[in-house]
């Protein structure tokens, strides 16, 4: 290394000030075509490149948000229907059949409704229990579940209470 800066030192005490004042302006020249090459061009077309996908990324933007207004507006159309009494057996019954847990007993009580299952597959329950959850608004205000010998068979008493 101090090879080098005697080296470098011996060169230098070799030239006359103009010839310095002329390599210096020369590095300072350099140098800046090299600041600009390496940082500042790449830099400006990166930025002109992103400048240029604003108005794109801003209208998917826009287009978003008008869909996630869509989703909410036809989720709240889509929530189920509110039924009570005899309407709300029947709807169920049906729902049951096409389940097929259709060997149900279903009886109309105050403000909901029974069902009566003496063998069914928990899984089929559970899922049925689910999709009228959603759909029909109830909610489950008593229910007695007893494992029975087959395996995922169960006993079902439950009562359904439709919304207030």
């Amino acid at each position: 290394m101090k090879l080098k800066l005697l080296a470098f030192s011996e060169f230098w005490h070799a030239h006359n000030a103009r010839e310095k004042n002329l390599l210096i302006m020369l590095g300072v020249l350099l140098g800046s075509a090299l600041l600009y090459g390496v940082l500042w061009a790449p830099a400006a077309a990166h930025r002109a490149r992103l400048s240029a996908e604003i108005p794109v990324l801003q209208s998917a933007l826009a287009q978003m948000k008008r869909q996630e207004q869509e989703a909410r507006r036809l989720a709240r159309a889509a929530v189920g229907t509110a039924l009570s009494g005899e309407a709300l057996t029947a709807a169920l019954k049906a729902s049951l059949a096409a389940s097929g847990l259709d060997a149900a007993k279903i009886s109309t009580v105050r403000a909901g409704a029974r069902i009566q299952l003496s063998a069914a597959p928990f899984s089929s329950w559970a899922a049925w229990l689910e999709r009228a959850r959603k759909q029909y608004k109830v909610r489950v205000a008593e229910s007695q579940i007893k494992a029975l010998t087959q395996a995922g068979q169960v006993e079902v008493d439950t009562l359904l209470r439709a919304p207030q």
